[in-house]
């Protein structure tokens, strides 16, 4: 799942349990001058983590953050 914003990550990191989002990136996130610069770091730590799934694993399971078809269209594209 791509994160969307700071708000998004930090929901995540402490409202869901298993989930722990990096505080490096978490900063990166917090740092954003607006949203879309927060997706395009969102989506470049998603291809990251992809990429590396898919040396270990014939596939992986994506979920769209907040009906954003769009983000999830962009990871499948490259």
């Amino acid at each position: 799942m791509p994160i969307l914003s700071s708000r998004n990550a930090e929901f995540l990191h402490n409202e869901v349990p298993g989930i722990k989002i990096a505080e490096p990136l978490r900063e990166r996130l917090r740092l954003c001058a607006d949203d879309a610069t927060a997706v395009k770091i969102g989506l470049e730590v998603a291809r990251e983590i992809r990429d590396v799934a898919m040396e270990a694993y014939n596939g992986v399971y994506l979920i769209t953050p907040f009906l954003r078809y769009d983000v999830s269209v962009d990871l499948l594209a490259r």
